[in-house]
């Protein structure tokens, strides 16, 4: 009996010992896991913490190169600016004025002379022509076959040629002597332009003098004959007067009896050009002037 109840407490007490032992164990596998999970998360996290840091510090890096070459593109694109500026044609307004007349009429004579005196530009279409005959290659045989025949160069030829010359001459007042011949050519220059003459002079002198001063002259122009003159002067009356006359109707033609001597012309084309009223200041306007050159004097620097 007493062996019975032995057996029976010493497997009471294994149980217990058991159950003791699993319940230990679960305790020590939960801390242990817990324990591992926390080393793997604070790994994790430290792990998380440097890349999360080692983007922030990169960011800023990539942030100042992106601004650099953000601020070297806004460099090149000023100078670019700048250059572009520099090549592009200074706009400006210039003052325009047609100078036409038959041939003979003195006009290239009158016009080169005002141009020293009064400061405008001189540019000879036919002059420009004939200078064009010589160097383009391409064009050159073309022009000389059409000013032997007194007929007009195409429009657009004429139009690169002469806007090529205002634009290098770095004025802003043109003479622009025997231009235009025709229609075609004054529409041509208006619309490609936007520029309308201030003024057109017409050199008014008889055929029959204008031929006499063509063939006393000695200048070895192609054009400088007697057949060539015909169709010349026939051109003239066809299709330049009509371009003279339509300047007339707006009111912007001043005619000069160019038969008379050289030297009464050009003081009457001065008069024209430049009238008493601005080649002398007023009273008024000169004393102040003089006052102003005074005080710039005493200004020390």
């Amino acid at each position: 009996m007493d062996s019975v109840l032995d057996d029976a407490k010493e497997v009471g007490i294994n149980e217990i010992i058991s159950d003791h032992e699993e319940e230990r164990s679960e305790v020590v596998s939960d801390h242990q896991e817990e324990e591992t999970n926390e080393v793997v998360a604070d790994h994790h996290g430290k792990k998380t913490n440097e890349i999360v840091s080692e983007k922030v510090e990169k960011e800023p890096v990539f942030e100042e190169t992106t601004n650099e070459i953000a601020s070297v593109g806004v460099e090149k694109k000023t100078v670019s600016e700048e250059m572009t500026n520099e090549n592009l044609p200074v706009k400006r307004n210039p003052r325009v004025v047609f100078v036409l007349g038959g041939p003979g009429g003195g006009k290239s004579t009158q016009c080169a002379n005002l141009a020293k005196q009064i400061g405008y530009t001189h540019l000879s279409s036919g002059d420009l022509l004939r200078k064009a005959m010589k160097l383009d290659a391409e064009n050159g045989p073309m022009i000389e076959s059409i000013i032997k025949e007194g007929k007009s160069v195409p429009s657009d030829v004429t139009m690169r040629i002469l806007q090529k010359a205002i634009d290098e001459s770095g004025n802003d007042k043109f003479l622009l002597d025997g231009f235009p011949r025709d229609e075609e050519i004054r529409s041509a220059f208006e619309t490609a332009t936007n520029i309308e003459p201030e003024l057109v002079l017409f050199f008014d002198c008889s055929a029959e003098e204008r031929e006499k001063r063509i063939l006393s002259r000695n200048e070895g122009r192609v054009d400088d004959n007697p057949d060539s003159l015909r169709k010349r002067f026939k051109y003239f009356e066809e299709h330049t007067l009509p371009v003279v006359d339509y300047y007339r109707s707006k009111g912007i033609v001043s005619e000069v009896d160019a038969a008379k001597p050289t030297e009464e012309v050009f003081e009457k084309l001065k008069s024209i050009l430049n009238p008493a009223s601005e080649m002398q200041p007023e009273e008024g306007k000169l004393e102040a002037t003089c006052e102003l050159e005074k005080e710039i004097m005493n200004i020390k620097i």
